[in-house]
Order: structure tokens, then C-alpha cells, then sequence
């Protein structure tokens, strides 16, 4: 057989099984979506620095959570997270994946997110993965490879910065970042994301780490639970949330870098866009404007 020949079968073998792993990425995170019931539990590890001391308090809570996929087109799939508490429905965190994504959005600390720009190589394989907040602006993304083995798939990021968590930013003054490694896995009974955290003091001139933290979160597939609270909530305020992503898509594109601020004269981010879904505002344009409100100037 001639080596040209050769060269030709061993390139569609790979072309076959890079679309073979493709596929399989894109079933792992399509099977994130669902009703599940939801444990949440972080607790501190290891002592990092002298004169901390670690904290006995074990964080635990339980709801019900509903993940619907808001978008799906190939290289980007978006997952909306519905928190259900008692008939009370909560618009949780989104995550937003994206095949070979070759911009990374990346916390700093003290609200500041910079772009990153990754070459062919670092990014070929990978899905990135976008967090983002109640308000969906950004709160952090990172980037890694899916594995895949019989009855599970699992994906790892690269360190990742990301600020407080809502459990602790109101009440914890004596640290700056968290930076930290998430897996998600999925298998037979839903799926779970695994966090190894290091809580970062970052400021004056200062950056060390306190503490290790362990978070383990559990999303278990249920059935016999009503989730209509929470698909009449989305089917009345998707089309304002959609607005208010495409806002934001529009705000960030030409930033490099910026700041947000906590509050305006419109109030805190969250107070404003509350405002706006309860009169269901979709004009763009002053979505747009009432965003940009937001960012400290020349970032």
C-alpha cells in the first residue's frame, strides 16, 4: 500500500473519531438538562495561612432545580438553571458552553473581568464553559476537555477565578477570590459538580491563599415533583431574559477589560433588571444604555 495511501486512511480514522468524541461531548452536556433535586454542600479543608482559623460551619441546602436548554446550535449549547423552592421560583445561574472557543472571559478580583485570547492549539478539543450570574452578566468561564468512559463523562476546567459565592459575600470580608478547580460528571442518576476551591486574599498588594475548601453538588434526576411553577415562570419571562442576554452580548463585545460597578442611581443590577421584567421591557436599546450604566468608564 502506498504511504500516501496510508496518510489518507489514518486521516479519516481521526476525522471519524474527533466527530465521534464531538457528539458524545455534546450528549454529556445536553444531559445536564432536566429535573433534578439539588444538594448543595461546601465545606473548609485545609488551613493555609497563619493565624486562620477554619471554619466549623458546614454549608448544606436542598431544592429542586429545573436546567432547560435555552439554546442549542452545534459548537454552543446554553442551560438555564430554574431554582424551585416551595412554589417560589428563583432564575439561578446559566452556563453556557462553546466548542473550541478561543475567548475566555476571566475574573480578576474586586469586579474586574479581562478578556483572553487562547491559540488553535491550547483551544482544539476543549469546550469552554461560561458561567453566569442571576443577572446574567458573567461571572466566570474556563475551558477543558470531556472524557468520556462507560456510564459517565466528566469534564475538568483549568484554574479558574471566580468572585464570592452568594453563601458568603455578604458576610465574609477577609478574602477577595476564589480559585478553583470544577468538574462536572455525569452518570446514570443526573450529575454532580465537584469544586476544589482556595479561598484568595487579593488586594494591597497581597495574594496568598486562606483556606481550602471542598464543594460537592449533587443534581439527582426526579420524578412525581411539579414543576409547573417553574415552566410558567419561564415561558412568561424568557423572551425579557433573552433580551437582557443579548444586551449583554452586545455591552461586551468591544471590552477588553472591565469594572462593574455595584449600583447606579438605578440601584443594584438585580433591583434594575427586576424593574424591567416586571413591566416586560424588550426594547434593546435602552436594555442596552440601562446596562452600560453599569461599567466604570474607560474600561
Amino acid at each position: 500500500m502506498k504511504i500516501t495511501h496510508i496518510v489518507a486512511i489514518a486521516l479519516a480514522a481521526s476525522c471519524i473519531c474527533a466527530k465521534a468524541d464531538f457528539e458524545q461531548d455534546r450528549a454529556a452536556i445536553l444531559n445536564m438538562a432536566g429535573e433534578f433535586k439539588v444538594e448543595f454542600y461546601f465545606k473548609e479543608t485545609v488551613n493555609l495561612s497563619e493565624g486562620y482559623t477554619l471554619k466549623e460551619k458546614v454549608y448544606n441546602a436542598s431544592a429542586h432545580e429545573k436546567v432547560v436548554i435555552v439554546r442549542d446550535i452545534g459548537k454552543e449549547i446554553e442551560l438555564q438553571h430554574l431554582l424551585q423552592v416551595q412554589g417560589e421560583v428563583v432564575k439561578h445561574w446559566a452556563q453556557i458552553w462553546k466548542y473550541e472557543d478561543n475567548e475566555l472571559l476571566e475574573y480578576q478580583s474586586h469586579r474586574t473581568w479581562n478578556k483572553r485570547t487562547l491559540d488553535a492549539t491550547q483551544a482544539a478539543g476543549t469546550w469552554s464553559q461560561l458561567v453566569t450570574q442571576t443577572t446574567d452578566s458573567p461571572r466566570y468561564e474556563s475551558f477543558g476537555i470531556w472524557e468520556h468512559n462507560k456510564g459517565s463523562s466528566s469534564w475538568k476546567s483549568a484554574l479558574t477565578a471566580r468572585p464570592l459565592p452568594r453563601r458568603e459575600y455578604k458576610n465574609r470580608k477577609d478574602y477577595d477570590v476564589i480559585v478553583a478547580l470544577n468538574r462536572h460528571t455525569i452518570n446514570p442518576e443526573g450529575w454532580v459538580h465537584e469544586q476544589d476551591n482556595a479561598k484568595q486574599v487579593k488586594r494591597d498588594n497581597l495574594n496568598y491563599p486562606l483556606c481550602r475548601e471542598m464543594g460537592f453538588n449533587t443534581y439527582t434526576r426526579v420524578d412525581g415533583v411539579d414543576f409547573s411553577a417553574a415552566d410558567s415562570y419561564w415561558k412568561e419571562n424568557q423572551q425579557f431574559w433573552d433580551a437582557v442576554k443579548k444586551s449583554w452580548r452586545q455591552v461586551l463585545v468591544n471590552k477588553q477589560s472591565y469594572i462593574l460597578k455595584k449600583r447606579t442611581e438605578q440601584g443594584s443590577l438585580r433591583f434594575m433588571l427586576g424593574e424591567q421584567e416586571e413591566i416586560q421591557q424588550k426594547n434593546i436599546v435602552k436594555l442596552v444604555s440601562a446596562l452600560e450604566a453599569y461599567f466604570s468608564k474607560n474600561n
